[in-house]
């Protein structure tokens, strides 16, 4: 199924993990695609973001 245009809920490469958390949190979505220039760069799922702020509370930064 595919989504409109003007519905979908995309992110730039400049979005910080937790603005993409909130984007995924809030269009109760799983994955969002990262977009750039008007052209799609890749795609970022909620476990990718999740583990990587897991990772970054345990070293600390």
């Amino acid at each position: 199924i595919m989504t409109p245009r003007d519905k979908l809920v995309a992110v730039s490469p400049e979005d910080d993990g937790n603005q993409v958390l909130s984007r995924l949190a809030s269009g109760k979505i799983n994955q969002v695609p990262v977009i750039e220039g008007g052209e799609i760069k890749g795609l970022v799922c909620r476990t990718d973001i999740l583990d990587f702020l897991h990772l970054r509370s345990e070293l600390g930064t």
